[in-house]
């Protein structure tokens, strides 16, 4: 469900983010451990891993968001993405956040990302309702509110993290349970 003002925004964000901190925490170490296997599948079904993979990729992605909307609300017109990647063809980027902690420790990863998350949620709290949802609010918006963009990279991009590393978990138990 979409958020319609500042606090459904920032409690989905929260509600997300808490639920998939349970779930890591909840995770047995084989599953932590284990290579992420879906059979099938293209795209960030084959480019993550592991835990760490997700939550690294999460982590790059809130630091995206944090830098746009600093930047521009200082006066330094930025883009969300870096300048030689859209929104039709990121997955490069993508490849680059997953190569740049392939040496990262999955609590280090956690650290970072928590540390993201207050640093989004401590940035919202700071903005108006009309600056997070009046599409004309600021022109490097480009006509979309930016909540949408906040709500993509924080709950949604959350819930993504959560089918994934559910769907790991059950395919790593299922495998154990065949041998």
């Amino acid at each position: 469900m979409k958020p319609k003002n500042k606090k459904e925004l920032i409690d989905k964000a929260n509600f997300e983010f808490e639920r998939l901190m349970k779930l890591i925490q909840s995770l047995p170490m084989e599953v932590i451990n284990a290579e992420m296997e879906f059979q099938d599948l293209s795209g960030h079904w084959q480019r993550d891993k592991n835990v760490r993979d997700v939550i690294t990729h999460l982590y790059e992605w809130n630091g995206l968001l944090y830098n746009w909307i600093t930047s521009n609300k200082s006066g330094e017109r930025r883009s969300y993405l870096p300048s030689e990647y859209s929104w039709s063809d990121y997955s490069g980027l993508n490849n680059e956040f997953w190569n740049k902690h392939q040496m990262t420790s999955l609590t280090l990863g956690l650290k970072l990302f928590r540390r993201s998350h207050k640093e989004i949620i401590e940035l919202i709290n700071c903005l108006t309702e009309d600056e997070l949802f009046d599409k004309s609010y600021y022109a490097w918006t480009e006509n979309e509110m930016l909540a949408e963009y906040v709500d993509e990279t924080t709950g949604n991009h959350y819930l993504w993290a959560i089918d994934k590393i559910e769907k790991h978990l059950f395919n790593t138990l299922n495998k154990k349970r065949q041998n």
